[in-house]
């Protein structure tokens, strides 16, 4: 017989692995997740992905403001786990102490490297050689609690976040499956973190993603890129007589070209359209948006933007 399994969690990482769930017979009694948010210009009222994939296995849902107001629904329910997969928000001990074996949580890096809401993105942006999963039970503190399990794979060349996050999500969810009846049965022991090589990521929010020309290098830009897409992308703006307009740049190379002084001025070299000067070092820029726009290519942008060589971005 199947462990009697809470599934909590919100967004696509966690979609996945609910998903593997499903093709492994694993049906959760209850699922946990974010209440509906206004989503866009328009304010749709929107459910998490999440919510949409388990009213399609008819699997309930809950959406409390704080889990501790469906404590006894919980309760009631006497799971022998609970799963815990990018959920957004904090568990207290008095719910994640209810199940028969605890609650553990899925956790895309390799911990105790990178606790905290973004380490997808850090581990990109920082230039790791490689990225992984870890599965742990949950303790008090924020991605504390003792490794029940770990798998690390080598980074990806040039891979941008959505692609990754995916990557681990395919990865976790197989972790998950061989380690829920290892689990259960008593086969495998929690080991302690050690908090002596922890690090700590924080929310990334709308301001981290405008280029600081002036500070950061060419290769640290480019992996911005790939880090910070789709949101809140890697971004600029281009001074254009009165008009303060965004530029998302999406796609880019860092290069040693240096032919101009000035950090963020826009200039065309031999081969290239559009390059950047970064601190040291050049972007060459090969996909661009302008905001509320459709992506362009470096070639595209530059026969419809007159006067964009030679500006100096802020």
């Amino acid at each position: 017989m199947k462990a009697k399994i809470i599934f909590v969690g919100t967004p696509d990482f966690a979609v996945t692995i609910l998903q593997e769930l499903f093709k492994k017979g694993y049906e959760p009694a209850l699922v946990i997740t974010a209440p509906d948010k206004p989503v866009g210009r328009k304010n749709i009222l929107t459910a998490p992905p999440i919510k949409n994939l388990a009213k399609r296995h008819g699997i309930p849902v809950e959406q409390p403001f704080r889990i501790i107001e469906i404590k006894d629904k919980i309760k009631a329910l006497a799971p022998d786990l609970m799963i815990v997969v990018a959920y957004g928000y904090i568990i207290p001990k008095e719910v994640f102490e209810i199940p028969k074996h605890g609650t553990i949580n899925i956790h895309p890096s390799l911990l105790p490297k990178f606790r905290g809401p973004s380490p997808i993105q850090t581990a990109i942006m920082e230039g790791e050689l490689n990225c992984g999963i870890t599965i742990i039970k949950i303790d008090e503190e924020i991605d504390h609690g003792p490794i029940i399990a770990k798998k690390a794979i080598e980074m990806p060349h040039g891979i941008y976040y959505k692609d990754l996050e995916m990557k681990l999500a395919e990865l976790g969810a197989d972790l998950l499956i061989k380690t829920i009846p290892k689990w259960i049965n008593k086969k495998i022991e929690a080991s302690p973190q050690d908090d002596l090589v922890a690090s700590f990521t924080k929310i990334i929010k709308k301001e981290d993603g405008k280029i600081n020309w002036a500070r950061l290098k060419a290769w640290e830009v480019e992996k911005r890129i790939r880090a910070l897409q789709p949101w809140p992308s890697s971004f600029t703006y281009w001074e254009k007589e009165k008009e303060r307009i965004l530029v998302k740049i999406l796609q880019g190379e860092p290069t040693e070209l240096e032919e101009t002084n000035t950090p963020g001025k826009v200039y065309s070299s031999k081969k290239d359209k559009i390059v950047i000067r970064c601190q040291s070092g050049s972007l060459i820029v090969r996909k661009l948006q302008l905001e509320g726009k459709n992506s362009m290519t470096e070639k595209e942008f530059v026969l419809g933007h007159e006067g964009f060589i030679g500006t100096v971005l802020k």
